[in-house]
């Protein structure tokens, strides 16, 4: 894994664990998650824990559904259509915190889809 995956990978756990929720034990806890997009390589970050089973370990059974663009999570989330989605936070239509779905921003420092390269 490359080092700036895992920084990604980590705050993608965080925002599932950061949810709330807790099971009794051994029972699972079943989650719909929007994507912010197809299911392309940057997505891959929500994957990886699913196939190494991270997420079940933690008590999770996580469904992972693409999505149309990050400004259509957003809406989705608030309306109890999905339970976590990934998108971006600026699209908020709703005025009062209230309701809002619960978010956590996350700032990514780099990107792996555009890099600028820098000629001798």
């Amino acid at each position: 894994m490359k080092r700036t995956s895992l920084p990604a990978l980590s705050a993608a756990l965080a925002l599932l664990l950061a949810a709330g929720l807790s099971t009794p034990a051994g029972a699972q806890t079943k989650l719909k998650f929007v994507l912010n997009w197809k299911y392309q390589g940057p997505q891959g970050i929500f994957f990886l824990p699913e196939d190494r089973g991270y997420y079940k370990a933690e008590g999770l059974e996580l469904t992972i559904d693409q999505g149309n663009g990050s400004g259509a999570a957003v809406p989705l989330v608030a309306n109890g259509t999905y339970d976590v989605g990934f998108g971006a936070t600026s699209t908020r239509s709703s005025s009062s915190r209230a309701e809002s779905p619960r978010m956590l921003p996350l700032r990514f420092t780099s990107s792996t889809i555009s890099r600028r390269s820098r000629s001798p």
